[in-house]
């Protein structure tokens, strides 16, 4: 407890300028994560790929301006060998956390694909998901590194191998054996 003093004396002054110091170094670090997470959810900016290559043009700040999903999400158009998907896009922590949770289907040919801002190891549940799904986890380039089925309700987390996902792509079980897609495949944007 800070010692009292009368407001007018030498003491107090010093005293309130030492609070004043704490006060502000810990205000200052909660205030710059607030900013962090409002300049990761408004996009800033955030180009998904680079300038070449099979996801060039996916600019998530383009996509998100244009709802045409159901569920209010962004859409785009994904191409695996002869196969499309329509794929809903969740870039903030609130789309990625919702994901597909509590919907009871998806189109035969519908998809979610879950954007990293960098290449990383992510790790994917489906606790409250309804429906069985299969999740491709993608590098920048859009090569699918890995393919894992997922059941409905389930709570055992599904790791990724490698620490170069930056998309994740879930769709209907059973849709990439169907298609013929496999782990070295690539996924193309379709503007």
């Amino acid at each position: 407890m800070p010692p009292r003093y009368a407001t007018g004396s030498k003491n107090w002054r010093r005293w309130s300028w030492r609070f004043a110091e704490h006060a502000m170094s810990r205000i200052t670090l909660p205030v710059s994560l607030v900013v962090a997470w409002v300049m990761l959810v408004s996009g800033c900016g955030l180009i998904v790929a680079g300038r070449s290559g099979p996801m060039a043009g996916f600019d998530i700040a383009d996509v998100v301006k244009k709802s045409g999903s159901s569920a209010g999400l962004p859409t785009v158009r994904l191409q695996l060998g002869r196969a499309e998907l329509r794929a809903e896009v969740a870039h903030t922590p609130l789309q990625k956390a919702s994901g597909l949770a509590f919907r009871t289907s998806l189109d035969p040919n519908g998809a979610m694909l879950f954007t990293n801002a960098v290449p990383q190891r992510v790790v994917y549940y489906t606790k409250d998901t309804l429906i069985p799904l299969s999740c491709a986890y993608l590098d920048a380039d859009g090569i699918i590194l890995e393919i894992h089925d997922m059941h409905p309700r389930d709570v055992r987390r599904v790791v990724s191998r490698s620490d170069r996902v930056r998309f994740v792509l879930e769709v209907n079980r059973g849709w990439f054996e169907a298609h013929g897609v496999i782990p070295g495949d690539r996924v193309r944007y379709v503007r």
